[in-house]
């Protein structure tokens, strides 16, 4: 008798193989891990084990409560969704999701949403994001073509753009500001110079000067700029608007728009690809016309592990060292961390720059003065012409 019931445990056994074939498609799915756990305990069983647990009991609870959990993230999530644009779609996708059963699309779409919802709720800085994503593809297209948008009376204006999206690359922040609390009479914005997390703070988009924001997730990019305060011995005050932006050579050195300066606008370029991104800037502030600009010529080039990485802003040839500029990362995954900033001077001097920068013409090469074979006089090389501020 011993040797029958081995006889029919193994055929149990073998029995239990063949299924186990038939049913491999199903391994990776939520049904699969039911049926796994299911096996486990009647091979457990059959092998005459003791705690085997029970599939009825565990399975349903589990995915029961994968299911509560994610319902209750959603319903945390309401308030995000019902900003509009991106996140109702997510949510909404997520629900359905949820709805048939499909917990990995749903978890994956709670994700993202939970991504864009912990830097909207750090503050203004992170509300970039939703300004970004809950317009229309027509409404973003209509903030684009408006070019500069002035937002609070002027004290800080927007410039909307469009980028290829590169999903998986998140969102890159830069960060143009001026550590001390005057600079040169004009109001600093008295951050220390290591800077801050970009967009989880909550400091507010005048607490800096310019703000580049791209989230390459949707193709969406935003540039912030503040007006430009006086800072005398009275007291700040005379204030001045945001200066007209050219992105990507689309209007030329002057534009008027209003205020007290010499509308000169600020030049900045940018590109990217699936490699990289570039970026150049020549940025005043809105004040003082025909003085003194921040430049910068950068590249970012994309790392195995999915972060930007540039040696630029440590090369004064290529980035000033006024103001400080910090670029931060942020993955879809949560990672994040700054991946460049410059070595700032310390003082309150611009070093170099000026918009737009002109290079005056190279000296020729000048000839041998001589008859045949004798030689008189090898005439000097003219200088190269030197990089002057100016209007090109």
């Amino acid at each position: 008798m011993r040797g029958e019931r081995g006889q029919t445990s193994a055929e149990y056994l073998g029995a239990l193989l063949v299924v186990s074939v038939v049913l491999a498609a199903f391994a990776t799915t939520e049904v699969g891990a039911s049926i796994r756990l299911a096996m486990s305990v009647q091979v457990c069983k059959i092998g005459g084990g003791t705690g085997c647990g029970t599939a009825h009991s565990s399975v349903p609870d589990s995915l029961a409560h994968q299911t509560a959990v994610l319902d209750e993230r959603l319903d945390e999530l309401a308030p995000l969704a019902d900003r509009g644009g991106l996140f109702a779609d997510l949510h909404g996708q997520a629900r359905t999701a949820l709805a048939n059963g499909d917990l990995n699309t749903a978890r994956s779409l709670v994700d993202q949403l939970g991504f864009y919802d912990g830097f909207i709720a750090a503050g203004p800085r992170g509300g970039l994001l939703a300004e970004l994503n809950v317009p229309t593809d027509g409404e973003f297209d209509d903030l684009v073509d408006a070019r500069d948008i002035s937002v609070d009376g002027g004290e800080t204006s927007r410039r909307f753009f469009d980028v290829e999206p590169e999903p998986g690359r998140g969102v890159l922040a830069l960060d143009f500001f001026i550590p001390s609390e005057n600079s040169d009479g004009f109001r600093g914005d008295g951050r220390p110079e290591e800077g801050t997390d970009v967009l989880n703070s909550d400091l507010g988009l005048d607490d800096s000067r310019v703000m580049i924001v791209i989230d390459f997730e949707t193709g969406r990019g935003v540039i912030v700029q503040s007006e430009t305060h006086m800072d005398g011995p009275w007291g700040v005050g005379g204030a001045n608007e945001p200066r007209p932006i050219s992105l990507n050579g689309d209007r030329g050195a002057w534009e008027n728009m209003g205020g007290i300066d010499i509308d000169m606008t600020n030049q900045i370029d940018f590109s990217s690809g699936e490699d990289g991104v570039h970026l150049d800037w020549d940025i005043l502030n809105s004040i003082t016309p025909l003085i003194i600009s921040v430049d910068g010529d950068v590249d970012f080039t994309e790392g195995s592990d999915g972060f930007l990485e540039s040696d630029d802003f440590t090369n004064q040839g290529r980035v000033d060292r006024y103001p400080q500029i910090q670029a931060w990362q942020y993955l879809p995954d949560g990672s994040s961390r700054e991946i460049a900033r410059n070595d700032y001077q310390g003082g309150h001097n611009p070093v170099l720059g000026a918009l737009p920068q002109c290079d005056l013409p190279n000296g020729p090469d000048l000839p041998t003065i001589g008859i045949g074979d004798f030689h008189v006089w090898d005439m000097p090389d003219l200088p190269d012409g030197p990089s002057v501020p100016g209007p090109c």
